[in-house]
């Protein structure tokens, strides 16, 4: 997560270990497949666009 400083938005950076890392800010579609739901210290929260369901990715990666 990388944070701008107030008043500006956070950006999560993730990866699945298989391809090149992903940026993305809350509300902002992720890879075609996910929204970001929540940035917060220690995790993102993420929901997929077709409202099917939502996962919290913790920084350790489960």
């Amino acid at each position: 997560m990388i944070d701008q400083g107030e008043g500006k938005p956070k950006v999560a950076i993730l990866t699945d270990g298989a391809g090149p890392p992903m940026y993305g800010v809350e509300g902002q579609p992720v890879a075609g497949r996910y929204r970001i739901l929540r940035i917060g210290a220690e995790s993102v929260e993420m929901a997929y666009l077709d409202g099917r369901g939502r996962q919290t990715i913790r920084l350790s990666g489960s």
